[in-house]
C-alpha cells in the first residue's frame, strides 16, 4: 500500500507537469527521486514518516543551498531555490 503523501507528491508532480510549472516539476521529481533512492535502502515501501523524513531533508538542502548561494552574491540563483 503506498503512502498518502506519497500519493499526493506523485499527484502534485502530474498536475506541475500539465501546467508546465519547470521549478516546481524540478522539485517535486528530485524529491521523489530521493524518496525512491530511500525505498531502495530500506528494502520496502515508504510510510507517510519515510516521506516526512525525505521532505525534511529535502528543504534543508535547498535552504542551504540558497544560503550558500546568497552569500556568494548569486542572489538569481537564490531565489529559484
Amino acid at each position: 500500500m503506498t503512502a498518502p503523501l506519497k500519493e499526493k507528491l506523485q499527484a502534485d508532480l502530474k498536475e506541475a507537469r500539465k501546467a508546465r510549472e519547470k521549478l516546481r516539476t524540478l522539485v517535486l521529481s528530485t524529491t521523489l527521486s530521493d524518496l525512491r533512492n530511500r525505498e531502495i535502502e530500506l528494502g520496502e515501501d515508504a510510510d507517510d514518516s519515510v516521506v516526512l523524513s525525505v521532505l525534511t531533508s529535502a528543504v534543508k538542502r535547498r535552504k542551504e543551498a540558497s544560503e550558500q548561494m546568497r552569500s556568494a552574491g548569486r542572489d538569481d540563483l537564490a531565489d529559484r531555490e
